[in-house]
This record gives C-alpha cells, sequence and structure tokens, in this order.
C-alpha cells in the first residue's frame, strides 16, 4: 500500500467517526451559553459556515477540537498505520478535498444532532492535536498489547500519544514494569495512567521517579493534615473573627489528596509489594516517615 493510500485510509476514517458525530461536554455548553446566548444551533452552524463573527474563531476551535473520547475512535486505526509528521499536510489536503461535516449532539440543543462543516482554516489544527506523528516507544506498545485489556487500550495508547515529554528510557522501562506488574483489566489503569504521566512531566526525564512517588504521597499527607489541623482550630469560631486576626483558610480537596495517595499506593505495592506509609506524630504538625531503605533499591534492580 503506498503511503498516499495509507493517509487516505485515516481520511476516509475521520470523515466516517465525524459523520457519526459526538456530544459536546459541560464546558464547551458553558462558553456557547455565554459566547451566544441568543443564538439557535442552527445560527451557530449558519456563523461556522460564514466565518465573518469575530467570536467564529474560538467557537471552531471548540466544536472542532479532537477530545479524548474522539481520538479513542481513531486510534485502532492511527496506532496500525505508522504515519509521519511530514504527512500532517497530506492529510490536511484530502480532509480539505472531502469537505468534512460533524454531526454535534449537546444537552442544551435538544435530542437532535446539529450538522456542522468543518472550515478548512479548522483542519490544520484539528489534524495537529490528532498528533498523527507521535509513535509509542516499541516496548511500550508490546507491553500494551500483552498486558492491558482490549477495553483499555486504546484509551491507554491515546494518553500517551498525547502526553507532552518525550519518554526517555527510564521512563520507558517504568511504564513497561508497572504495565506488566498491574492486573490486566485493573479498574484503576487509566487513572494510575494519568497520574503518572502527570508526575513524569514535572520531574527531569532522568529523574528518579520512585523518590518523586515518595515526594507526591508527602505532600498530599502534609496537605491533609494541615486541612485537619486547620478544621480543628476553626471549630466552634466565628469565621469573620479569624479572617480579622489574619488567619488564612488554605483550600484542600480532601477527597482528591486521599485518591492520589491511594494510586501511589497502588503503584508501589504493584512494582515493590509494599507501599510507603506515614503517621502523624503525636502533638507535632511534623510526620514520621517509615520508609525500609531496601525499597528504593529493590525498585532500581527492577527497573535496570
Amino acid at each position: 500500500m503506498t503511503r498516499e493510500n495509507t493517509v487516505a485510509r485515516l481520511a476516509a476514517e475521520i470523515m466516517r467517526v465525524l459523520d457519526e458525530g459526538f456530544d459536546l461536554g459541560s464546558e464547551a455548553w458553558h462558553f456557547i451559553q455565554s459566547t451566544f446566548p441568543d443564538k439557535s444551533a442552527a445560527e451557530l452552524a449558519e456563523l461556522m459556515a460564514a466565518g465573518e463573527d469575530l467570536e467564529a474563531g474560538p467557537l471552531m476551535e471548540l466544536l472542532f477540537f479532537p477530545d479524548e473520547d474522539l481520538q479513542v475512535r481513531l486510534e485502532g486505526l492511527l496506532s496500525s498505520l505508522a504515519l509521519q509528521p511530514r504527512e500532517q499536510g497530506v492529510l490536511v489536503a484530502l480532509l480539505a478535498d472531502y469537505g468534512p461535516v460533524a454531526r454535534i449532539t449537546c444537552a442544551g440543543w435538544g435530542a437532535e444532532a446539529v450538522r456542522f462543516a468543518m472550515p478548512a482554516e479548522a483542519l490544520p489544527l484539528f489534524v495537529e492535536r490528532l498528533k498523527i506523528g507521535h509513535r509509542l516507544a516499541p516496548p511500550v506498545a508490546e507491553a500494551i498489547t500483552r498486558q492491558v485489556a482490549a477495553a483499555d487500550g486504546d484509551r491507554l495508547r491515546v494518553k500517551l500519544r498525547n502526553a507532552r515529554i518525550p519518554f526517555s528510557p527510564a521512563q520507558v522501562a517504568f511504564i513497561c514494569e508497572l504495565l506488566a506488574r498491574l492486573p490486566r483489566g485493573d479498574r484503576d489503569l487509566l487513572e494510575i495512567a494519568d497520574f503518572v504521566l502527570a508526575l513524569m512531566d514535572e520531574l527531569h526525564p532522568d529523574g528518579d521517579i520512585q523518590e518523586g512517588l515518595l515526594a507526591k504521597k508527602k505532600f498530599y499527607f502534609q496537605n491533609l493534615q494541615r486541612a485537619r489541623q486547620m478544621a480543628a482550630m476553626i471549630h466552634g469560631r466565628n469565621m469573620e473573627t479569624l479572617m480579622l486576626q489574619g488567619v488564612r483558610m488554605p483550600y484542600v480537596d480532601q477527597n482528591d489528596a486521599l485518591r492520589k495517595m491511594h494510586l501511589i499506593d497502588r503503584i508501589c505495592i504493584a512494582l515493590l509489594g509494599r507501599s510507603v506509609y506515614f503517621q502523624r506524630v503525636c502533638g507535632s504538625s511534623q510526620d514520621a516517615v517509615f520508609v525500609d531503605g531496601s525499597d528504593i533499591a529493590l525498585l532500581n534492580r527492577l527497573l535496570l
């Protein structure tokens, strides 16, 4: 199959997915309500086609942003084609010839889908956001095929494709080892992937990932302690008086912190068979850390 035919296969699949349609999320609907409160869906489609209003640009980007759900629908084919970054221009030209039209549904528009023609100027950014030239490292691709349930495989590939970092050998080794040790079909897998990718984005490419996990868990633990101390301090006291005294109330999402600590535990237990736990010292705002020094050495050996 020629490269032109390969790109044409993806263009045809994009046309099919857009024709099948997709649903706008709540954030998109909020933008539409606040920016175009008096326009119906049909009027928005006309505005988009005309392209004359200054607000048509942000609306165009909003409607034709390939979110994760749309990318997942394309990933099965995209991951098999091994396209190159330079072929983005060919894909844009093919789509421009086809004239893509998307069927879009939104809770605010009722049950009927509205057809929006994708303007030619939206195509380059749409294709760029598909990241067709981002290929997974072969060991990671093989690990997903071998270790990850089919229901999660494409979404995990999309998350990795969308990652902002070029994965270092150490990061590739960490991902492969983690996938090998998590149970197949693990219900936390995708959430763990989001957490690990966010952590890697914060670290140096060759940074110590296990130390990063430890630092994150300590961070969440300390925030929880501060939130609980603050709650105990203000119990039964007047908030206005405390504010006048200069007391600042930090916001801590305790449920999110507990969830992130759970994910760190899942990662550590998968790789080490145990996790690192913290315990508050009685009568102190400090925390005592119980860490078996062999944990770090063991994790290092696993990744070599």
